[in-house]
């Protein structure tokens, strides 16, 4: 899962939320820009649950034009995940 800012257009991401769900007693997912970092990680241990549980996050996060956010998570996690902003023309 991956959203890229489109070309000619400055992307301003406000909010993120990253879903996960998963079987194991630990279990992280996040989502990382271009260098792999880490903006939002969600991360949970104990009882095992098949029940997804979500993180979100307000700020404000500007991606130039082909810059990617993607989701990634530790197996056998799964993950989704929403960003919501605005797209600002390029110069």
């Amino acid at each position: 899962m991956f959203f890229t800012a489109p070309i000619n257009y400055v992307t301003v991401v406000k909010s993120m939320s990253i879903t996960i769900g998963s079987t194991v007693l630990t279990a992280s997912a996040w989502i990382e820009d271009d260098e792999g970092g880490k903006l939002l990680w969600a991360h949970a241990t104990g009882t095992p649950t098949s029940s997804p549980f979500t993180l979100t996050d307000w700020g404000m996060w500007v991606m130039l034009p082909g810059e990617t956010l993607a989701a990634a998570t530790d197996a056998p996690t799964i993950a989704d995940f929403y960003a919501s902003g605005y797209l600002l023309a390029a110069p």
